[in-house]
């Protein structure tokens, strides 16, 4: 990660990034349980939809979401040091 910021990471952001493997694997887990409902769904469409696109919303979304809690996260634990 610290390949993509110019600045240096603080401690807390570092320690938030470290501990985000939770939420991946239970982003990814939903992501291959609406793959395998889709699967066996009759809509034809909503599948091609979803295979095609609707993933790369999903997963975007979720790094959107981590992003924010991200930055609140680490505004907070600035201001309480």
């Amino acid at each position: 990660t610290q390949k993509f910021y110019k600045k240096e990471l603080s401690n807390a952001e570092k320690d938030f990034i470290g501990s985000s493997d939770g939420y991946w694997a239970i982003v990814t887990l939903i992501n291959v349980l609406i793959q395998v409902s889709l699967i066996f769904n009759e809509d034809d469409v909503l599948w091609a939809f979803y295979s095609s696109l609707g993933w790369v919303i999903f997963l975007a979304s979720a790094l959107i979401l981590q992003i924010l809690y991200g930055k609140l996260y680490s505004i907070k634990k600035t201001e309480e040091l």
